[in-house]
């Protein structure tokens, strides 16, 4: 991770303060990140290069998020999603850490904390989202639950 110096126009900055919990210098700050992980990234041509999950996984936030992959999918813009590209450009990036900030409201919070959890995209969290949650959750490099413990879970959560 290279140390750049934002050079982001004045204009578009000023945009997204308008459309974001951040300000200025939070801005220029993610932007100094998003571009710190890909030697390509200038100010010239930030909004074309997309950052894969293996490259989001290099900051501390996202290293040990084990659904860094959804956050992906549920912020990602890319036209080739169905394809298996879990990337995000910088304006993804910057409204996935917007709705994860400390300034976003609850009721946005909840909304993609909602669609985070509905891994299955059917509007509901039933118990295929369970089990993938638990899953997701309940694991480590080493170890996942057996078939009666996830059954036993997520019918033990949906009762609840």
């Amino acid at each position: 991770m290279g140390a750049t110096v934002s050079k982001l126009d004045k204009e578009l900055v000023e945009e997204y303060v308008e459309l974001t919990y951040f300000t200025k210098n939070e801005i220029n700050k993610l932007y100094n990140k998003f571009a710190g992980l890909d030697d390509r990234i200038s100010p010239d041509n930030f909004a074309q290069v997309r950052l894969d999950e293996s490259q989001l996984k290099q900051l501390p936030e996202f290293r040990a998020n084990p659904f860094l992959h959804r956050l992906i999918e549920v912020f990602s813009t890319s036209d080739a999603l169905e394809d298996g590209d879990r990337s995000l450009s910088f304006e993804d990036y910057l409204d996935m850490v917007n709705v994860l900030s400390e300034k976003a409201p609850f009721n946005l919070k909840a909304h993609y904390a909602f669609r985070v959890m509905d891994f299955d995209g059917d509007d509901f969290i039933g118990p295929a989202d369970l089990k993938w949650i638990i899953n997701t959750t309940a694991r480590n490099d080493k170890q996942r639950l057996d078939r009666e413990e996830l059954k036993h879970l997520t019918s033990a959560v949906r009762y609840l």
